[in-house]
């Protein structure tokens, strides 16, 4: 779809390499695994066997000591397929560098060779309410003026909304005015809802309320399409203001 320049033939060899691993040993299994919420460890020997994990770990530790071009790959593959379930970068890309950068030699003696052969497998942990040494996000300047403008939106689209029902009431409620009442209060719950799982930190998307939050999105993006899509909105306004201009 794009013409790229990045990779050279090594690393288009590895990119056949690794989708024909996802094809055959993740693929036709990822659904049963997200279902089950575990991903069988058979599959993390299958990867440091056949060669998707750690590349970018120099070959004393097991790795191919590869340059990062390796990893894009690996992400580009599995995010062709859309497999959330498999965080192969997970380990390859954050949690063994980590260990190769700030761990002392034992640790990288003992933990790498692990991490590129998939018998240890890697994890990081996330903060859930998001504290920092300034306090909380809830506590920053910066989210307290997104907060302010995403209140006064909500402001702004209640009083219009208010005076549509009125004008209704009335009379015919002109499309204009209409389109315009629904394409900012859809387009704001949307926006509201991304901002709300954002300011949550890993508490907006953990358990039940990462439930929520997924319901959340799809809510508010459902709003935006039918009855008229947001598109659609915009074209009727654009098209009663040519005239105008």
């Amino acid at each position: 779809m794009f013409k790229r320049i990045l990779f050279d033939a090594t690393h288009e060899t590895f990119r056949l390499q690794a989708a024909a691993f996802l094809e055959t040993d993740v693929v036709p299994y990822h659904d049963a695994w997200s279902l089950a919420q575990s991903v069988p460890r058979k599959i993390w020997f299958a990867a440091g066997k056949q060669g998707p994990l750690c590349r970018t770990i120099p070959q004393q530790y097991g790795g191919q000591g590869r340059d990062f071009r390796d990893s894009v790959v690996v992400i580009e593959e599995l995010a062709r397929r859309r497999l959330p379930g498999f965080l192969a970068f997970l380990q390859s890309d954050i949690v063994a560098p980590y260990v190769l950068r700030f761990g002392n030699k034992t640790q990288r003696d003992q933990i790498l060779p692990g991490f590129c052969s998939g018998t240890l497998i890697g994890a990081i942990a996330l903060t859930a309410q998001r504290k920092t040494s300034a306090g909380s996000v809830l506590d920053f300047q910066n989210t307290q003026f997104r907060l302010a403008d995403l209140f006064s939106d909500c402001a702004t689209n209640r009083s219009f909304v208010d005076g549509c029902i009125v004008a209704h009431l009335n009379g015919p409620l002109d499309p204009r005015t209409a389109c315009i009442a629904k394409l900012r209060t859809t387009e704001l719950l949307k926006t509201i809802a991304v901002c709300k799982l954002q300011l949550s930190g890993a508490a907006g998307f953990c358990d039940q309320a990462g439930v929520q939050a997924t319901q959340d999105l799809i809510d508010s993006s459902v709003q935006s399409i039918w009855g008229g899509s947001t598109e659609i909105m915009r074209d009727i306004i654009g098209r009663s203001l040519v005239n105008i201009l």
